[in-house]
């Protein structure tokens, strides 16, 4: 425990800085070990309350990564991992060190001039920060020749969802704006626009672009 609170600790602080929220064990009424969430403020560290949604964020993240890690390595190389937005409402300078994060554990390089593998079977990384993404793209590991898989999940209704390969204008630029510049040229020449494809994405589509422009 005393290891992976350690571990946990390191990845906090270099997500969120020195003085992040940090893990400490404490004895509880039955003297029985219970891990607190801790602050520094000033010189000393206080009980950790009120946390913002970046750093509830890091703190899962950070536990999640060290969980992992007690996986032994044969067994690892069986596992299917799935990540979900890990930099959701974390500040942009920290995208950085989550993908460093995700770099040191998912991933190896056996020579510098050799392709990226994983060391794990499968993993699966969701996001709907493109700079994140974009980051990720640096790396390219080949598993049986394919390299890596680039996917969009795209909402058709209320309640449902479609897997469709990425489209050529996301996954060929680095650009956001080519995207959505994209989806709203399509929609301007769709000849039925209430029966479009995109419609349900128009809004947030022309929201974003705006904000980019």
């Amino acid at each position: 425990a005393q290891q992976g609170r350690e571990k946990i600790n390191e990845r906090l602080a270099s997500m969120l800085g020195s003085g992040a929220v940090q893990i400490q064990v404490v004895k509880d009424s039955a003297d029985q070990d219970r891990f607190q969430l801790v602050r520094r403020e000033g010189e000393t560290w206080t009980i950790a309350k009120n946390l913002s949604d970046g750093e509830r964020t890091a703190v899962a993240f950070s536990y999640f990564l060290t969980k992992l890690q007690e996986i032994q390595s044969k067994d690892f190389k069986e596992t299917i991992v799935y990540i979900d937005d890990p930099i959701s409402s974390l500040d942009a300078n920290h995208i950085f060190q989550v993908t460093a994060a995700i770099r040191a554990l998912f991933f190896n390089q056996p020579d510098k001039n050799a392709p990226w593998q994983t060391t794990c079977k499968q993993l699966f990384i969701s996001t709907h920060n493109f700079e994140f993404f974009n980051l990720l793209r640096e790396i390219k590991p080949e598993r049986s020749n394919q390299g890596a898989r680039l996917y969009l999940i795209r909402r058709g209704a209320e309640k449902s969802s479609t897997l469709e390969n990425m489209p050529a204008s996301l996954a060929r630029y680095q650009s956001e704006y080519h995207f959505l510049f994209e989806i709203i040229h399509r929609f301007h020449k769709a000849p039925d626009k209430t029966d479009h494809e995109v419609l349900l994405l128009l809004p947030n589509a022309v929201r974003r672009f705006i904000e980019l422009y």
